[in-house]
């Protein structure tokens, strides 16, 4: 989120006619951020890439003066058993974060527990979850289920600032995939 504040620097160029030069000077970054912690999650849960891109990133931090060079890029990100017979996939579909559970028979769904930190304001409505950082307002979005080709009646569940799910009646034999996803808007 970029604000502006004047100063000494703004001020002075300001008064010199250069409204340009002097949004520049004003201008100031403030950042925010909010975490997904997944309450009780295995401790031996992988991370991995699913269907590797063909785009790779160079970084360079502080920490690194010559850079990580080549990263690879992945369309999914996949966080295998984070919780028992329970998968965690990540990926951004175009418009949005999105975010799947992928419930493999004996995974048992009141096992997924998502706790929101940083954010202010956390509501369910019909919506989905409501929730805000910063200037920032997010939505996440009612979740739809699917097991097999048979769609499955899903709905939040909050308790504070613990986020789980209720689900309807499905094979619990079969996979079943809870599909929710992230968007976001600005008060600017």
């Amino acid at each position: 989120e970029v604000r502006y504040v004047e100063n000494e620097a703004s001020l002075e160029a300001r008064r010199k006619g250069n409204d340009n030069e002097a949004l520049k000077l004003s201008a100031f970054t403030e950042s925010h951020y909010f975490d997904m912690r997944f309450l009780n999650s295995s401790s031996d849960v992988k991370v991995s890439g699913v269907d590797e891109q063909e785009t790779k990133f160079d970084y360079y931090l502080a920490h690194c003066p010559d850079g990580i060079l080549g990263a690879k890029s992945y369309a999914k990100i996949l966080y295998s058993n984070i919780f028992p017979n329970i998968d965690l996939e990540f990926y951004y579909d175009g418009s949005k974060l999105k975010y799947n559970f992928i419930v493999r028979s004996g995974g048992n769904v009141e096992d997924i527990k998502i706790v929101w930190d940083g954010v202010e304001n956390l509501e369910l409505s019909d919506a989905g979850i409501t929730f805000s950082v910063g200037e920032f307002d997010f939505v996440d979005m009612p979740p739809v289920s699917q097991c097999g080709n048979e769609m499955v009646g899903t709905d939040y569940s909050l308790k504070g600032n613990v986020v789980g799910f209720s689900v309807g009646n499905y094979d619990t034999s079969s996979t079943l995939s809870i599909d929710p996803g992230i968007i976001w808007t600005s008060h600017l």
